[in-house]
């Protein structure tokens, strides 16, 4: 009955707004209640792209920024992983992906004064060379590019995962009523920068005792 997922989202909704979530952070799409039936649920449509798809994308663009053929290459571990992967990209995909390599030749981590002798050096101006010289500024400027636009897709998978712990947090510690399905392909990285959740089908209710059982036990871990 399709009816009890359109009450898990409103009193899932409420929670979050109580939480201080949503609407500014968080979206919990609302049902319309004269179109839901038995078999039928209409409720908010959430523009965005699932987090599945945004996370597949940037471990795609690192891949290819660090020259790797396939996934199980690619060992990115946290913030390091996409500072190098960032470093990779403005270095064309060539040279060494190291994290001093990072710290030296990723101009996305310096001040302005650095980024310009980093240009400098990477350019290697010389009278005479000036088309030479160009061609290798356009290919650096590209590949900041790129790294920004890693970086930023990177930022955007840790903002989302956090907005998802805390929803979740507060549904299993404090409301009682919980997802037990949010898979990424139940997260939405809206195009307006929150984070929609969807499909509340499947939902525990946490009485107050089972809440206490679970905060103990979080406390202990």
């Amino acid at each position: 009955d399709l009816r009890n997922e359109a009450d898990n989202l409103k009193r899932v909704g409420v929670a979050m707004e109580r939480a201080g979530l949503m609407p500014k952070k968080l979206v919990v799409p609302q049902p319309v209640e004269a179109l839901t039936t038995r078999k039928t649920l209409v409720m908010d449509h959430l523009q965005g792209t699932t987090f599945e798809k945004v996370s597949r994308n940037c471990l795609e663009q690192m891949r290819k920024a660090k020259g790797l053929k396939d996934d199980k290459s690619l060992k990115v571990e946290g913030i390091q992983g996409a500072a190098e992967a960032g470093a990779a990209a403005s270095d064309g995909g060539h040279g060494d992906a190291s994290s001093s390599h990072a710290d030296k030749h990723n101009p996305l981590f310096h001040g302005p004064s650095k980024l310009i002798r980093t240009i400098g050096r990477k350019t290697h101006i010389v009278e005479g060379k000036v088309v030479e010289s160009f061609t290798k500024v356009q290919q650096l400027l590209i590949g900041l590019t790129k790294a920004r636009e890693i970086m930023g897709d990177y930022q955007r998978i840790v903002h989302t995962m956090e907005l998802v712990a805390q929803a979740e947090g507060y549904q299993i510690l404090l409301d009682g009523c919980v997802n037990v399905d949010p898979h990424p392909g139940n997260i939405i990285c809206m195009d307006d920068g929150r984070v929609g959740l969807i499909d509340f089908g499947q939902c525990a209710f946490l009485s107050k005792q089972d809440r206490r059982k679970l905060a103990k036990i979080f406390v202990a871990i």
